[in-house]
């Protein structure tokens, strides 16, 4: 047999003070086992945390092992359960089920049991007494808090004295928990309303989600403000009035039969205006209301009808709260959330630097919040192509992250998550993989196989492998990552359509363009189903556009392309780098179907669009500056050819450095159009430059690299030397 050097369940999270979803993690993996021994009609009977063992692997990482089957018992398959016949008694009686304890027959549900005290163990720090209460009312502090509820729900239900209302198996237990985890209503409650509407951003549909999501924001924000407002009838009455505000909200949600989504969601939001609009007589309540309704209109990508409320709700607690509130900060992030997603970069850094400074003077009680706004900073700054100012900050969060308690570490693999996406960006692949594979390491030891996170970073993931040129893993990590969250967040959410859209992008990438096709197609549909006219929707549509544009439908390509232009045009007005993106891509189709001029209208538009928003030396000027040189190139205006690659790969050298991939596409095309005006030498340069970074970057047999050496032996032939030529060819 194996030999397992490690430690009972309880002492490992006991002796590293992990905190509750660390906990929680390793204990599904004992679950995991133990309904593995079930599925083959074992029954373990002795279970309790010296035979739950964690071992590390040689990274750290902790793996449970489930051990001393030596009183297990096979399972007699009866009529509808599966039993150990009575009379033997192998047990420990403290994690010995009630039924065991008295000789009857053994089931399934005696391991459930057993596993039940496991778990009070490991929540409340001491098994369960004999009055059985819940495991948060013999915790202490943050734990009890963290615990109370669900927790406490699973926890006795698995406890119950009654085997026939305990769990049916360790599988619904495990359910449980992972739908606990993910935020989702938990099958041990009833189905309260009141229940309910705590649960109801976990419902999965996009349009109701997105209502619930601004509910559910206002409900956090009833609490705090209830908890501050015990000591004054007046504040009492704040939060009645919230709470009357969602109870009719949530009557709307709970009477409409089968409405569509998205209009569920304008109506609720249209009458919660004009509900916040009589509350001018109290201001903190309204504040409130309208901070939820705005980031409501946020998620539905209505940026216009975010922005007055969100604006009025800051002025509000401008107002009327000191200047080192908490919930001042919080307004300034949410409006700093709006300015950053509509392109004004200049805005979002100057509210969030106003939040950042709140927060950083109340940081010996609020770290967390520090480290949030860092975070937000830096990807606005990453935005504007400042990656060396995202770099620092996104240091300092990881940093504070780092000082603060075990129980914080969820929040500092989502920032280290993010922190390989910069380091994407950059181009610096290595250090992204190295960065990506320790969140993604750390994230399994927290939460498990399957987390929303996870699937979040494996989606990041499988775009890091797509760019170093690994097309086929990338669409197998997408689809882990799809997978996973059609299971956590169900069929429709938002991120298993980005999900969907991903895989559609290297599809297409490995060829295989019938199906990238029909899954985006399938993506837009949903999209104009839940969303109507949607920046998502944009996105889907001008990716569809391109991959019909790759096979010369090119007819079929430019109205989805000014379909995707006049949705950015909408949402985001008339100067947003989104905007200057669908222009770009217009001037490229047009550029292929030979209508130059106009190709040159859009991509000038592109550009100064480009330039103004994001800055002189943002790569995305360089992108245009290039498409623009390759319509000069087709035209046959070699010398504005030449000055618009030359001003491309200066910039791209200086944004993205000397070795980015996307330097040595600016050198590959520059070194054809030398090829053109017979500057052979500079141009051999440029291709064995840009063959060195392929070669680096992505290994040999890619794509790129197969260009380059086309385009070299086209140099060679040129030039007239055939031996060279053939070499290449």
């Amino acid at each position: 047999m194996e030999f397992v050097d490690g430690v009972p369940i309880t002492d490992y999270c006991d002796g590293r003070a992990l905190g509750v979803e660390a906990r929680l993690a390793l204990f599904e993996q004992g679950c995991e086992a133990v309904q593995h021994a079930h599925r083959r009609l074992v029954v373990h009977r002795d279970l309790k945390p010296s035979n739950i063992l964690v071992a590390e692997d040689e990274r750290g990482a902790p793996h449970v092992k489930l051990l001393d089957f030596g009183i297990a018992k096979l399972l007699e398959a009866e009529p509808d359960e599966i039993v150990t016949r009575p009379g033997i008694r192998p047990l420990t009686p403290a994690y010995a089920a009630p039924e065991q304890r008295r000789g009857e027959a053994v089931t399934t549900a005696s391991d459930v049991y057993a596993l039940g005290v496991v778990l009070y163990e490991l929540l409340a720090g001491q098994r369960p007494p004999d009055p059985l209460k819940p495991p948060s009312a013999r915790a202490a502090g943050d734990t009890a808090r963290r615990i109370r509820g669900d927790l406490d729900v699973i926890c006795l239900k698995a406890l119950r004295e009654e085997p026939e209302v305990r769990y049916g198996s360790v599988e619904a237990l495990l359910e449980d928990l992972r739908r606990h985890r993910a935020g989702l209503p938990v099958q041990a409650r009833p189905a309260s309303a009141g229940y309910r509407v705590r649960k109801f951003v976990g419902r999965h549909r996009m349009g109701v989600a997105t209502t619930t999501a601004f509910v559910v924001l206002l409900a956090a924000s009833v609490v705090a403000l209830a908890m501050q407002q015990q000591q004054t009838a007046r504040e009492r009455d704040q939060a009645a009035e919230v709470t009357r505000f969602l109870g009719d909200l949530f009557y709307f949600i709970f009477n409409y039969t089968a409405p569509t989504e998205t209009f569920t969601a304008r109506t609720l939001l249209a009458r919660g205006e004009a509900r916040a609009d009589d509350l001018a007589g109290q201001p903190a309540v309204q504040a409130h209301m309208l901070r939820g309704l705005g980031s409501a209109w946020l998620s539905l990508g209505r940026y216009d009808r975010a922005e007055p409320l969100l604006d009025r709700a800051l002025a509000l607690r401008r107002a009327h709260l000191g200047r080192q509130s908490l919930d001042l900060a919080e307004a300034l992030s949410e409006r700093a959330l709006l300015a950053y997603l509509t392109g004004d970069y200049d805005q979002a850094i100057t509210l969030d630097r106003e939040a950042l400074a709140i927060v950083q003077r109340r940081s010996g009680t609020e770290p967390e919040r520090v480290a949030e706004v860092l975070a937000d900073l830096a990807v606005v700054y990453a935005e504007q192509g400042g990656y060396a100012t995202a770099d620092s900050l996104y240091r300092e969060a990881l940093a504070l992250h780092r000082r603060m308690q075990a129980d914080r570490q969820d929040d500092a693999l989502v920032v280290l998550r993010n922190y390989a996406a910069l380091r994407y960006r950059e181009g610096r692949y290595e250090a992204a993989d190295s960065l990506y594979a320790q969140a993604l390491a750390g994230l399994r030891a927290l939460h498990g196989p399957e987390h929303p996170d996870i699937a979040h970073l494996l989606y990041n993931l499988s775009t890091l492998h797509s760019a170093q040129g690994d097309h086929e893993d990338a669409l197998h990590l997408s689809r882990q990552a799809t997978a996973m969250w059609r299971h956590l967040l169900g069929d429709r959410h938002p991120d298993v359509l980005a999900g969907m859209t991903n895989q559609a992008a290297f599809l297409s990438r490995l060829g295989r363009t019938e199906e990238a096709e029909a899954l985006y197609r399938e993506v837009a549909a949903a999209q104009r189903e839940r969303l109507g006219a949607h920046p998502e929707l944009a996105l889907t549509l001008n990716n569809l556009a391109t991959v019909l544009a790759r096979q010369a439908r090119f007819d079929e390509a430019e109205p989805l392309y000014r379909e995707a232009l006049a949705i950015r045009r909408e949402a985001f007005g008339e100067r947003h780098p989104r905007v200057a993106s669908s222009l770009s891509s217009l001037g490229s189709v047009l550029r292929d179907q030979g209508d130059y001029d106009e190709a040159e209208r859009y991509y000038t538009q592109a550009f100064d669009i480009r330039r103004e928003t994001l800055g002189a030396d943002h790569p995305s000027v360089a992108f245009t500056l290039h498409g623009l040189g390759r319509l000069k190139h087709l035209t046959g205006d070699l010398a504005a050819a030449d000055t618009l690659y030359r001003a491309a790969l200066t910039l791209r050298r200086r944004a993205l450095g000397e070795r980015h991939a996307s330097t040595a596409d600016n050198e590959v095309d520059l070194a054809a159009l030398l090829t053109d005006r017979r500057a052979f030498e500079e141009a051999e340069l440029l291709y064995r430059d840009a063959l060195s970074i392929y070669e680096e970057s992505f290994g040999d047999e890619h794509p790129r690299m197969q260009k380059a050496r086309e385009g070299l032996a086209a140099l060679y032939e040129a030039w007239d030397r055939p031996s060279e030529a053939a070499r290449y060819r």
